[in-house]
């Protein structure tokens, strides 16, 4: 990965005395490490759903079991067993990743202290739960 030269990237004739452009190159900061812990939750997340969805394929494969035709509901997880279990799991994971990405989005806007947007993200994130829970 290629490093960004921060300072570069503040226009001189903008007027900017030495304080604002050090505030403005700490948000930049901020904001790359937001995009970073996001970035890795997501590939997180997609690399285990594709194992679990790997695993299941070869299981079914080497087993002769017949083709999953459907998941099974996170309430009857439990009772799933074989290719089953692992498609079920690959899709439930591939699901969660965009609320783990707005979990990690208000993680990181919280660190950085922008309560206004760490709010809308919880909004967004209640909405989100609302519809799971409505169905």
């Amino acid at each position: 990965m290629r490093k960004i030269d921060y300072p570069s990237l503040i226009p001189q004739e903008a007027g900017w005395d030495d304080e604002a452009a050090e505030a403005a190159l700490e948000s930049i900061t901020a904001t790359r490490e937001v995009d970073r812990l996001v970035q890795r939750m997501l590939l997180a997340t997609l690399l285990l759903s594709a194992l679990l969805f790997l695993a299941g394929a070869i299981w079914q494969a080497a087993t002769g079991a017949p083709p999953v035709h459907q998941v099974v509901s996170p309430s009857d997880l439990f009772q799933a067993n074989g290719p089953t279990l692992l498609f079920s799991l690959g899709l439930i994971v591939l699901i969660t990743s965009p609320v783990l990405r707005l979990i990690g989005v208000v993680i990181g806007l919280a660190r950085q202290g922008d309560w206004k947007f760490v709010g809308v993200t919880i909004v967004v994130l209640g909405i989100v739960f609302s519809g799971l829970w409505i169905g």
